[in-house]
């Protein structure tokens, strides 16, 4: 989806990118994060692009479908590639196929597997969105370049 096609879905509002960890912390606090994300909604996010990846994309992913019972908002899977979702668990499965049935828009960057597609997807969040919600607690990997990333394009971080 381009720019214009995600602004479009947004409805007139702001589009937010998440990125975060896989193995969620001590100090992970889904109501926290419910917290944010009505404030957000509050300030005119109405988007929100998730890489759909096991840990903080499935906790965004969990908070935002219930939200978006209440909140006119919409949420995009931005898959880095088609098979993502084959390496996780069986149930880790169930709730990726859940998630991307039930985004209102889905991004697929590769057809399969290839070096650097999760950097591609994760700078392709940031590109698009007006805000990255970012849980780093660890200066490697994947969060650690988005955040990096994001900070050289001047987006506009808040950290969870």
């Amino acid at each position: 989806m381009t720019k214009e096609e995600l602004q479009k879905l947004a409805a007139g509002g702001k589009i937010c990118a998440l990125t975060g960890h896989r193995k969620l912390g001590y100090d992970f606090d889904e109501t926290q994060l419910k917290e944010i994300f009505v404030r957000l909604i509050g300030e005119g996010f109405t988007l929100f692009l998730s890489g759909m990846a096991v840990g903080f994309d499935t906790a965004c992913c969990r908070v935002l479908y219930k939200l978006r019972e209440t909140y006119d908002i919409a949420i995009v899977a931005c898959i880095p590639f088609a098979g993502q979702e084959e390496k996780f668990s069986p149930r880790q499965k169930e709730v990726y196929k859940n998630y991307v049935e039930a985004s209102d828009g889905k991004v697929v960057l590769y057809p399969r597997y290839q070096t650097g597609c999760y950097f591609d997807r994760n700078r392709y969040m940031a590109d698009m969105g007006d805000l990255l919600i970012a849980y780093l607690r660890e200066e490697k990997g994947g969060t650690f370049y988005t955040v990096n990333y994001a900070k050289s394009k001047n987006i506009r971080i808040l950290y969870v």
